[in-house]
């Protein structure tokens, strides 16, 4: 059985301030990124995929042949990550699909004859699955509420100085809403935000009688990660295969709608690899005696942050060319 990993808001909310301590973006970016709000709603779904079931009929079929020799490697686990992280801007917010399966699979004798090596596998996906304009009042509340329980640890001479400036913010209201109208107005004709938009309305549209199928192609994958590792009886590693995919439009469009005082879309890719949806730590399983490390969801992390590196200066060639 599949272990699921439990994550909490302030995991997501202590990883963006690790981000900001480490890569020190320029003041707007980081009051930018200080005023994202986040929600994270952990799956409940236990109902297994296609490809849970041939890996556990994998397993269970691993299991019973391995029977008659153990050689005291363990035995195989799944870990899950599974949840909805909604980020809440300004102007707009973007929920976030994510999906982790972290797999180990000890080394096991066939027969007399036939070894199967141990393995190790790792798929991520991150998708967009809905966007739309959030009201001032609303993210004010959240703002409200979020900052309340930040500062119940302080005085309540702070608190009187956080009311004498909110009273002062009111006298900018009007002023404030002239500039979030003509921001709204441009996020809408923006044609990537739009794609955003239009993706979420045609997911709101449709059934999940199939299970969600449907609804699941109407996504926008940002990010995409498979990586699988076999090692030899010694414990290194013999084979990998690594495949990454980043959607550069979609990411775009994330920029723009959520984080665009960042420079550029790696910045982006970038902060959301910061957040806790892979299991980055290094974890050491023993295979025939021999120590093996496993850093699936570092590489991870590191092939798709080379892809978006590709896809950024590729841009910048084409538009040097132009």
């Amino acid at each position: 059985m599949a272990n699921v990993a439990a994550l909490h808001p302030s995991d997501f909310e202590a990883a963006l301030a690790s981000y900001l301590d480490e890569s020190k973006p320029d003041p707007l970016a980081r009051r930018q990124i200080e005023n994202v709000i986040v929600q994270w709603e952990q799956s409940t779904d236990t109902s297994s995929t296609a490809a849970d079931l041939l890996a556990a009929s994998s397993t269970e079929s691993s299991s019973s042949d391995a029977s008659s020799d153990t050689r005291g490697n363990g035995g195989a686990e799944t870990k899950r990550i599974d949840g909805r992280l909604t980020l809440i801007g300004e102007y707009m917010s973007v929920t976030l699909d994510a999906n982790c399966k972290w797999t180990w699979l000890p080394s096991h004798c066939l027969d007399d004859s036939v070894t199967t090596n141990a393995g190790a596998s790792l798929s991520f996906r991150l998708s967009v699955s809905s966007a739309s304009f959030i009201p001032l009042t609303q993210y004010k509340r959240l703002q409200k509420e979020r900052d309340k329980r930040a500062s119940s640890n302080q005085s309540d001479g702070d608190n009187c100085v956080r009311e004498s400036d909110a009273n002062a913010d009111r006298k900018q209201q009007k002023a404030q809403a002239k500039v979030r109208s003509r921001m709204v107005d441009r996020l809408k004709k923006d044609p990537y935000v739009k794609k955003l938009l239009d993706t979420a309305s045609a997911t709101s549209s449709l059934s999940i009688s199939d299970n969600g199928g449907d609804i699941a192609r109407k996504q926008i994958t940002l990010f995409a990660a498979e990586i699988h590792q076999s090692f030899d009886s010694r414990g290194k590693v013999e084979d990998m295969e690594e495949r990454v995919d980043i959607n550069e439009d979609g990411v775009e469009g994330v920029r723009r709608a959520m984080f665009s005082q960042l420079e550029d879309n790696t910045s982006v890719v970038e902060l959301l690899l910061s957040l806790p949806f892979l299991p980055k730590d290094v974890e050491t399983r023993q295979d025939n005696g021999h120590p093996i490390e496993l850093q699936l969801g570092h590489r991870a992390v590191l092939r798709l942050l080379e892809d978006a590196m590709v896809d950024a200066c590729e841009k910048e060639g084409e538009d040097e060319m132009l």
